[in-house]
């Protein structure tokens, strides 16, 4: 959960979160550790995406591999105050 008050806010607030596996995004939620874990988010507030950042560290290659996935949530309007809520649930393994 965040909550936030913002002077003059110039644009849409981006909320990151950084893994290691390639994310699957649905609307309202995104599939995370090859389906083990899901992020929910407000679809109503945010548009979700994310970028492939390339790993050259070897060191921290060896534990977050070759590439990381930043996650996207960009929030659907400018507001200067608000909260925001996140839920990471653990999903059963099948």
């Amino acid at each position: 959960q965040d909550e936030f008050k913002i002077t003059g806010p110039k644009q849409a607030n981006i909320i990151h979160f950084l893994v290691a596996q390639e994310p699957k995004i649905g609307k309202g939620e995104i599939l995370l550790n090859n389906g083990h874990a899901t992020l929910h988010f407000d679809a109503g507030q945010f548009t979700a995406s994310y970028d492939v950042i390339p790993q050259d560290d070897p060191r921290l290659s060896q534990v977050w591999g070759k590439e990381l996935y930043r996650i996207k949530l960009t929030a659907k309007s400018i507001k200067s105050t608000g909260k925001y809520t996140f839920t990471i649930r653990q999903e059963a393994i099948k």
